[in-house]
């Protein structure tokens, strides 16, 4: 009975934007416990992937028991979950850092960063399992992130409104708004998409340079990959 109790927790499912934890540590013990077991998810993940990241797997690891787990991450989701918002969270913070070089950037150099940057970020939250990224890919997005957390939609276009601004795309696309729209939520839905029909073709080389192109429509610029001169 005690499996299968255990069982049911690993399988519940969360719903809506869950929290990572059940409760937070306060205590320096309690902060070290917990410590201890997000390190011995990140090694399980490291050699065995996610499936290697269970409540008994992970406790195990820790040196703690399954009930001490339990107090403070109800199932191996709340846990992969926060693994992956320290994902996204590292990855947003890097961004943040280089916002300054990538403000001198081209235009398509820029673009094709935060193309790179997303699909790199989506193959690693991938590696956390392919069925917990494709029912809360939603609710993991870089380009919805900053160190402090969520970006409301709207703060997102408006970013996105002001980079195209400030080099001069607006009298290009003619509508500015909707060309912002499309470059900050389009492109992520095809990436959601593609993690929840296909999640293999993440790994293809070829999807950058089709984001590429397709972004590059959008705000009106010449494909790299057009030869001067063809028929």
């Amino acid at each position: 009975m005690a499996g299968a109790g255990k069982a049911a927790a690993d399988a519940k499912p969360m719903r809506g934007d869950f929290e990572t934890h059940r409760r937070l540590p306060t205590q320096r013990r309690a902060k070290h416990t917990v410590d201890s077991m997000l390190t011995a998810a990140r090694e399980l993940l490291a050699e065995g992937g996610a499936t290697a990241v269970t409540t008994r797997n992970v406790a195990e690891r820790a040196g703690v028991s399954v009930g001490s787990l339990y107090e403070y991450f109800p199932n191996r989701e709340a846990i992969l979950a926060h693994l992956a918002r320290e994902v996204l969270l590292d990855e947003a913070k890097a961004a943040n850092t280089d916002y300054a070089r990538m403000r001198e950037q081209s235009l398509p150099e820029y673009l094709d960063g935060v193309i790179g940057r997303v699909v790199q970020v989506e193959r690693k939250m991938l590696a956390l399992g392919g069925d917990f990224h494709r029912r809360y890919t939603h609710h993991y997005q870089l380009w919805a992130m900053n160190e402090k957390g969520r970006l409301s939609v709207a703060e997102m276009v408006d970013g996105m409104i002001q980079i195209l601004d400030e080099r001069g795309v607006g009298g290009r696309v003619g509508n500015l708004p909707l060309a912002s729209h499309l470059l900050a939520r389009g492109i992520r839905a095809m990436i959601a998409a593609l993690v929840e029909d296909r999640p293999d073709l993440l790994a293809s080389e070829e999807l950058d340079r089709i984001l590429a192109r397709i972004v590059r429509a959008i705000v009106d610029l010449p494909n790299p990959n057009t030869t001067q001169g063809q028929d």
